[in-house]
């Protein structure tokens, strides 16, 4: 019985290991997002323009619901 409980120690480690990944695809999760309201010429252009343009992202939504 003791050593069915050390097969079972095992088990829990794969568990841990496995959102593990999950958390660094979370990581760049927030990037995509941003990405898909911007069209993809400003996804041509450096990621570090891409987050100065962070607060100006609101503005375009805005500005494309005036659109139409």
């Amino acid at each position: 019985m003791p050593t069915t409980t050390i097969t079972s120690s095992p088990s829990p480690a794969e568990i841990l290991s496995v959102p593990s990944p999950p958390r660094i695809i979370s990581a760049p999760a927030p990037l995509v997002i941003v990405s898909l309201p911007a069209p993809p010429r400003m996804t041509s252009a450096p990621l570090p323009v891409v987050i100065v343009s962070l607060p100006a992202l609101p503005v375009t939504v805005k500005s494309a619901v005036a659109a139409p």
